[in-house]
């Protein structure tokens, strides 16, 4: 009789298969973030979890991109997005969630210059484009008692949805988000 794995065994080999997970997905090193780790004493933030991987070269729609997902998880809500955002080749992306006013919730996608480090880096890699693509995983979670959640690119809304029951919904986001200066 073989003997039973144990726990710490399981435990490597699940770190490791996520790892090669994130290594096969073609993400960038550090493309996964959590923002928010709760060392800081705002109460107004919720922590998040954002994957990325661009910018690249838009080179047309993503299949079965662009969505919000809502559902009740017993102590919070889990709040999911993907989107596939297209933007200036000078630009990054990034994301933001925080309590705009008490119970509204914002999931903001921002587009900024690159810092230093960034701006020789994209400059070579997107020269031949015309408009870049950066794809967005977020997870969040919201409480209980929140009225409602938006969604905003650079400052225009894009989606508001309401804590209506406890039931999964799925929202629908443009495909692609537009986030050039000419949007």
């Amino acid at each position: 009789m073989a003997p039973k794995p144990s726990t710490e065994l399981l435990a490597g080999v699940a770190v490791g298969l996520l790892v090669g997970l994130v290594l096969a997905s073609g993400a960038p090193a550090g493309s996964f973030a959590t923002p928010n780790d709760g060392d800081d004493d705002r109460d107004d933030t919720p922590g998040y979890t954002l994957s990325s991987a661009g910018p690249s070269c838009y080179e047309g729609p993503t299949a079965n991109a662009g969505w919000v997902h809502e559902v009740a998880n017993g102590d919070y809500y889990g709040v999911t997005l993907n989107a596939t955002v297209v933007h200036d080749t000078d630009r990054r992306v990034s994301v933001n969630v925080t309590e705009r006013t008490p119970g509204t919730y914002e999931l903001a996608i921002v587009t900024t210059p690159p810092d230093a480090d960034e701006d020789d880096r994209m400059a070579e890699s997107l020269s031949n484009c015309d408009r870049a693509e950066t794809t967005l995983d977020l997870a969040t979670g919201l409480p209980t008692e929140y009225e409602r959640a938006v969604v905003t690119v650079d400052d225009r809304e894009l989606l508001t949805f309401e804590n209506a029951d406890t039931t999964a919904d799925l929202y629908r986001l443009p495909n692609p988000v537009n986030a050039t200066a000419a949007s």
